[in-house]
């Protein structure tokens, strides 16, 4: 056994009320791909009437995992309208993606950018914005990525209007441990952080956030326009 998943079957000893623990756990195991130890820990919390949106998404993930539509359905349906459904859709993202099915990714994509700006979530939005453009990168459409990109640095300039709640956001992006392995919108965070605090007035802030941004691109192809402009706006800074 793993030692995250000896850790959280210990805290389920002391505590077998915290829905936090059961999540963990079942967790862990669908990590190792341990679906019966997994199914195992969510009925006893079913069976202890323990609920939260991270153990509804457990559920699905195993469902998923175990190609059982029906089940599927029927969580989606519970989750509609609370914030885990958001997480629901990116599950079914990836499936889609695994199966080639290119349009369902990009619909499922529109939906997740849709449940973000009902939230008022823009930074969301952009990330589901350039999720979209990895995939299409990924799919082999490398016009459609740029456009993907594009738009995600759009949305996420629209608060650029307040350069230091706009700042605190994009570290945040930055900060993010998934975004620093591989997600386009953390490399994008930080040209959105150079405008930030060029908007403010931050000059050396605001260089320095563009030699980080150009440092992660400096292998990127020259033409691409968002490349362009944040070498435009950089040499503006001198």
């Amino acid at each position: 056994m793993c030692g995250s998943a000896h850790w959280f079957l210990e805290e389920m000893r002391l505590d077998q009320s915290s829905q936090i623990i059961y999540a963990d756990l079942a967790g862990s195991y669908l990590d190792l791909n341990r679906l019966a130890e997994a199914g195992a820990v969510l009925k006893q919390a079913d069976e202890r009437k323990i609920e939260s949106g991270e153990l509804l998404g457990s559920r699905y993930q195993l469902a998923l995992l175990r190609g059982d539509a029906r089940e599927m359905e029927r969580l989606a349906a519970s989750a509609a309208g609370k914030p885990v459904a958001e997480y629901l859709l990116f599950l079914d993202t990836f499936l889609e993606a695994y199966h080639g099915r290119r349009k369902k990714v990009r619909e499922l994509l529109r939906r997740k950018v849709e449940f973000a700006e009902r939230s008022s979530a823009r930074e969301r939005a952009a990330s589901h914005h350039a999720d979209a453009g990895l995939m299409e990168a990924y799919f082999g459409n490398p016009q459609q990525a740029r456009a993907d990109a594009e738009t995600a640095l759009k949305v996420s300039a629209k608060r650029l209007h307040d350069g230091g709640a706009a700042a605190v956001e994009f570290r945040e992006v930055i900060d993010h441990p998934w975004h620093r392995t591989g997600n386009l919108v953390g490399a994008l965070a930080h040209l959105g952080l150079a405008r930030a605090y060029a908007l403010r007035g931050e000059k050396a802030k605001s260089r320095t956030a563009y030699q980080d941004f150009l440092a992660l691109w400096k292998d990127a192809n020259p033409d691409i326009p968002i490349l362009k402009q944040a070498k435009a706006e950089y040499a503006k800074l001198h």
